[in-house]
């Protein structure tokens, strides 16, 4: 008999695993890899591919085998267009970046979309203003979790079709009180999920939180390093 609870431990494993092994192992690995020599979209997917491939086991469904999966961060960093505008400045404690608007990105970052969804998901969703139907309505649902720090289920509609949303806070790492994003799961409606699900993703939320901060350390350390270079 397939066991449940034992398979969801083994996924929580693997992503323990995953973050120790992209940020412990690469930021030993010497000057030619680094965590962030690939884009957050990527390392998140791959850092959360339990959830990304077993969203199905997760929710307990044996029907559902397609879904649409997110994550939207308040604050990120990323390499600028023109480094030219990054300055570096020098204090006690060490070197900073004076200036952080050209090096912050913020919005939807789109993991697994089977149920194509992505025209009602653009990056910008939740800075949106003038929206209506489904786009509103996921928006509203992502904001509830981001204002309340709380899970949550929203329904909508999207070209006749009855879909589900879940919303599960991303906390700042090391904070209880202070949410920098929300990880989102749509699936057709008509699933009734396990009790456990909240606390399961926020296990995984978790995990995310501490990956995101390192991968933002690294983004700046390399900024840094690039610049006084040339």
């Amino acid at each position: 008999m397939f066991d449940r609870q034992k398979a969801i431990n083994e996924y929580i494993n693997t992503a323990i695993q995953g973050l120790n092994k992209q940020t412990c192992f690469i930021d030993s690995a010497g000057d030619n890899e680094h965590l962030c020599d690939k884009e957050l979209e990527v390392r998140l997917t791959e850092l959360l591919q339990p959830i990304v491939s077993y969203t199905d086991v997760i929710l307990d469904t044996s029907t559902e085998k397609k879904f649409t999966i997110g994550i939207h961060l308040d604050a990120y960093q990323k390499f600028p267009n023109n480094y030219d505008e990054i300055e570096i400045k020098e204090a006690e404690w060490g070197k900073y970046i004076s200036d952080w608007e050209s090096i912050s990105d913020k919005g939807l970052i789109i993991l697994r979309d089977e149920l194509e969804l992505s025209e009602i998901l653009p990056k910008g969703l939740l800075d949106e203003e003038r929206i209506s139907g489904a786009s509103y309505e996921i928006q509203t649902a992502i904001k509830r979790t981001l204002n309340n720090l709380t899970f949550n289920t929203h329904d909508f509609t999207f070209k006749d079709k009855r879909y589900t949303i879940i919303c599960s806070e991303i906390l700042e790492v090391c904070s209880d009180e202070y949410v920098n994003g929300v990880l989102f799961i749509v699936h057709k409606h008509g699933i009734v999920f396990p009790t456990d699900v909240p606390e399961v993703l926020r296990i995984f939320n978790r995990v995310t939180a501490n990956y995101v901060s390192k991968y933002n350390s690294c983004i700046v350390a390399e900024i840094i390093s690039k610049k006084q270079k040339n």
